[in-house]
Parts: C-alpha cells; sequence; structure tokens
C-alpha cells in the first residue's frame, strides 16, 4: 500500500525506542508530513519529555482499517517552540505485522470485579485486586490472594475518563512477593487472554488519553 495511504496528520502512533533498554513503548501522535519527514508529538513519561538524541533508530507501530502495520526510522532533530517536536526520517517502507504493540499507563482501578476461574465452575471465587498499569495486551495488578501462573481470572471494571465498561479473561503470567507483610503482598502481571476488539479499543483509546493528558501537564 502507498505511504500517503497509511499515513496522515493527527494519526496515533505507538513509537519504539531502539536504544532503550526496557524495550517501553511510548504514544505519539503525526503532527505534520513533508516529502522526506515526519514531525511527531515528543513522547512524555511520567510528565517528562522522552527526547532521544539525533541519529537515534526508532520503530514505530500504527493501526489502520487495512490491519497493523510498523516501520523504522531515524530521528534527524528535536524541536521544542512552539511544542515538542521530534523530526525523523520519512520511512522508505511499511511492514504488515500481525502482532499489535500496546501502550500500557500507569493508573489505578479499584474497585473491580475479579473472579479466579476453574475448571470446576462451582469451584471459582473472587478476589480483591487493584491496578498498577493497563495497556491493550494486559495488566499489572496487586493484591493479597497467591495466583500461580497460567491461572486466568475473569475481570470487569470502568476505565477513567468514561471511557466505557470492559470485561475480559486474563491469564497469570507472572507473580512476585512485595516488600512487607501488610495490604497488597503479591503483584501478579496478566495478559488477555479473550477480549472482544470493542473493550481492547475502550482500553488503547483510554490510554492514550491518559498519555494526552501526562503530555498537557507536562508541556504545561
Amino acid at each position: 500500500m502507498e505511504m500517503s495511504k497509511l499515513l496522515a496528520v493527527n494519526q496515533l502512533i505507538t513509537v519504539e525506542i531502539g536504544s532503550d533498554p526496557g524495550g517501553r513503548n511510548y504514544a505519539s501522535r503525526i503532527e505534520s508530513i513533508s516529502k522526506d519527514t515526519l514531525a511527531i508529538a515528543t513522547p512524555i513519561d511520567h510528565c517528562q519529555l522522552v527526547i532521544p538524541k539525533n541519529g537515534t533508530e526508532l520503530k514505530f507501530f500504527i493501526n489502520h482499517e487495512q490491519g497493523k502495520f510498523s516501520f523504522a526510522s531515524q530521528v534527524l532533530r528535536s524541536i521544542m517552540d512552539p511544542i515538542p517536536l521530534l523530526i525523523i526520517k520519512m520511512p522508505d517502507k511499511m511492514i504488515k505485522s500481525q502482532r499489535r504493540q500496546f501502550l500500557r499507563v500507569k493508573t489505578t482501578i479499584f474497585p473491580l470485579e475479579c473472579i479466579v476461574l476453574n475448571e470446576d465452575p462451582d469451584k471459582n471465587y473472587p478476589i480483591d485486586i487493584a491496578t498498577i498499569d493497563i495497556g491493550g495486551g494486559g495488566l499489572r495488578f496487586v493484591g493479597n490472594d497467591f495466583l500461580l501462573v497460567d491461572t486466568e481470572i475473569s475481570i470487569k471494571f470502568d476505565l477513567p475518563f468514561k471511557t466505557g465498561t470492559v470485561q475480559a479473561i486474563a491469564k497469570i503470567i507472572r507473580v512476585n512477593e512485595r516488600d512487607g507483610t501488610g495490604k497488597n503482598r503479591f503483584e501478579s502481571a496478566a495478559f488477555f487472554s479473550k477480549i472482544s476488539d470493542y473493550d481492547r479499543d475502550k482500553i488503547v483509546k483510554f490510554t492514550l488519553q491518559k498519555q494526552i493528558e501526562s503530555f498537557r501537564k507536562g508541556v504545561s
């Protein structure tokens, strides 16, 4: 597909900074397009601008009606006035990808409905948890119940910003015991093993709104 049909001003994109050892993804937006360059909003992390050095290799992910695409590019320069921007090289090609990249943002959601699922439905039971962060691919949360890896939980919660209610099945992939013996002893990570595209899109919309809010606070 032609590049001009995939890229557009105000299009939301996910940025992966190649030199970032944590492999973090950041939300951004295309602000302007020229023949040889793209201007994108400088990413924000905890109200701080994330400004890669000139020459840094970046990877981008976009959602399009024709599918999920990624492309590689390079930072040419950064601009601070009138708004913080990164000027990057126009990509040579797009790659259609089956793997979707999801931004994750820190947010506390409590209360939320959480049911631990068993093969025998009569043995299902509720637990209290609170989220640490969430994204379109899954979530991290804390609670007092130790959950085995591969345990599935059914969750239902309301997203902030009146984004809507989400229902999903998530599978535990990691559990760590936190310091201390008080409330919320265990921190767990889970990915969504069953979620509708409609509900996933609600989460993606929320994470982008959260990043925009952080961006506004960071530049105000």
